[in-house]
């Protein structure tokens, strides 16, 4: 593995400390699509309801209970699953998906999803309209919460290739400002300790600073989704962590890219 220099994902700190210093703007952001693209549940971003699904024969129902938000699929042959929804991916501004979070840390993307079309409706997630589909069993993987998230904390060994994508308390809630400045712990450290301007500047990323290039990849990381073919169209390098990634790099650092 390549080594961890001091401005890798182990020095991103909680984003709340940017607010610090920077007000005026966190709480801007905050009400941003992407401030906003991961949450716990709340009454505001859940949806009771039911759906029939037609092609697989099911009912699949939100409902809360207890304080606490479930997604319930019935189907008269196998039978009623229901799960806790955990979490919710999203900002609402065209889609919200829910997660269930298993005893291992895994989070389960569940089939029923909300829309922002007509007003507010309930529908399958992609992928999930179909007879055969994965039904409370699609795991939301590492490249998935790259680009959905601020930095989680995985366990050790969890940036091997193939390692099962399991996440540590506490997740973070939306992509935060270290995904376009970098980890901010040595900028912090620096900005406490009374360090030289040019100094404490020069440990934070500004993306209008960067070379033209490296400057489009800092949007590029999130926006330059892969295809839904059978062969990706992007791979990541076999030495390069799930979230090792830093807007200071190339993405051709990170990942393999191939033509279709």
């Amino acid at each position: 593995m390549l080594a961890q220099d001091q401005d890798g994902p182990s020095a991103a700190v909680s984003a709340d400390q940017c607010a610090g210093c920077h007000r005026v703007i966190w709480e801007t952001y905050q009400k941003t699509g992407i401030g906003r693209a991961f949450s716990k549940p709340s009454r505001q971003s859940i949806a009771e309801g039911t759906n029939w699904h037609a092609p697989s024969s099911s009912r699949l129902t939100i409902l809360e209970r207890e304080g606490r938000f479930y997604q319930r699929r019935e189907h008269a042959e196998a039978g009623v699953v229901e799960k806790s929804i955990d979490f919710v991916m999203g900002s609402g501004n065209h889609a919200r998906t829910f997660l269930h979070r298993t005893g291992r840390g895994a989070l389960i993307e569940l089939p029923l999803g909300w829309y922002a079309e007509h007003e507010g409706s309930l529908a399958m997630n992609s992928g999930y309209d179909s007879a055969g589909h994965e039904d409370f069993r699609r795991v939301i993987s590492y490249e998935c919460m790259f680009r959905r998230n601020g930095y989680p904390g995985i366990p050790p060994g969890g940036e091997q290739p193939f390692a099962e994508p399991v996440y540590l308390d506490a997740l973070p809630q939306g992509i935060d400002c270290q995904r376009c400045h970098g980890p901010g712990g040595r900028h912090i450290k620096l900005a406490g300790a009374g360090a030289k301007a040019a100094d404490i500047r020069g440990a934070i990323v500004n993306p209008a600073r960067l070379p033209r290039e490296s400057r489009e990849e800092v949007r590029m990381q999130c926006h330059l989704g892969t295809t839904s073919f059978p062969l990706p169209s992007a791979i990541r390098r076999y030495e390069i962590g799930p979230f090792s990634h830093q807007p200071r790099h190339l993405l051709s650092r990170s990942w393999l890219f191939f033509g279709l």
